[in-house]
C-alpha cells in the first residue's frame, strides 16, 4: 500500500527578514502509514516498536501517553508470534492513522483465527499460585488501550484494532524534539 503525507515547512520570520522562529514541520493531512513485517520473529519487536512511536509522534502523539499503547501493540504482536504463528516466522502488517484525538493501530496477520477480546479478564486479586496460567498480555493490551475490537477481514486475516487518544490537537511538529526513539 502506498501512503502518501503531505508537509508544509513553516518558519516565522521578523519584519526585517531574520528568523525568529525555527521552521518546523505542519501536518497537512493524516494518511494511514501502514509497514509490512515480513517473516516476522521476536527479535523484530524492536523495530516493531521504533516504527510505532516514530509514525505516532508524526501525527502528534504525546511520546509519554504512547508508552502504554506501546506496551499494549507489544504484548499484542508477542501474542501473534507465540501463539497465532507458534513462534514459526509470519507476516504481521501495521497500519497506523488517527482520527481526531485517538490514535488506531491495525495489526492484521495470517495466523489461525483467535479473537483475543472474547477472552475473560483474569481474576487479578487471585493470590499468584492460584490464578491459572495465561491471559495476563490480553489484560494489559485492555488495560493500555481505551479501545481494543477483533474482526476477521474480508480476506480472512485476523484484525486487531488498537486506539488510545494520545494525540495533541494541534497538528504542528518540530522534529527537533527530543521524543524519537533513538535507533
Amino acid at each position: 500500500m502506498a501512503c502518501w503525507r503531505f508537509w508544509t515547512i513553516t518558519a516565522i520570520y521578523s519584519h526585517d527578514g531574520r528568523l525568529r522562529q525555527r521552521p518546523f514541520l505542519k501536518l497537512n493531512m493524516f494518511t494511514p502509514v501502514s509497514r509490512l513485517f515480513a517473516h516476522v520473529q521476536m527479535a523484530d519487536l524492536a523495530e516493531i516498536r521504533r516504527f510505532t512511536m516514530e509514525t505516532a509522534v508524526s501525527f502528534s502523539a504525546d511520546p509519554n501517553a504512547m508508552e502504554e499503547l506501546i506496551l499494549a501493540l507489544n504484548e499484542a504482536v508477542t501474542n501473534i508470534i507465540v501463539h497465532g504463528y507458534e513462534q514459526k516466522p509470519g507476516d504481521i502488517e501495521i497500519t497506523i492513522t488517527r482520527q481526531g484525538y485517538q490514535l488506531i493501530i491495525y495489526l492484521r496477520d495470517n495466523a489461525p483465527l483467535f479473537d483475543p477480546t472474547s477472552k475473560p479478564t483474569p481474576d487479578i486479586t487471585l493470590p499468584l499460585a492460584q490464578r491459572p496460567f495465561g491471559g495476563m498480555g490480553i489484560h494489559m493490551m485492555r488495560a493500555f488501550t481505551d479501545k481494543l475490537r477483533y474482526q476477521v477481514t474480508t480476506n480472512g486475516q485476523n484484525e486487531l484494532m488498537l486506539v488510545k487518544q494520545c494525540c495533541h490537537d494541534e497538528i504542528n511538529h518540530d522534529y527537533s524534539q527530543q521524543h524519537m526513539p533513538k535507533g
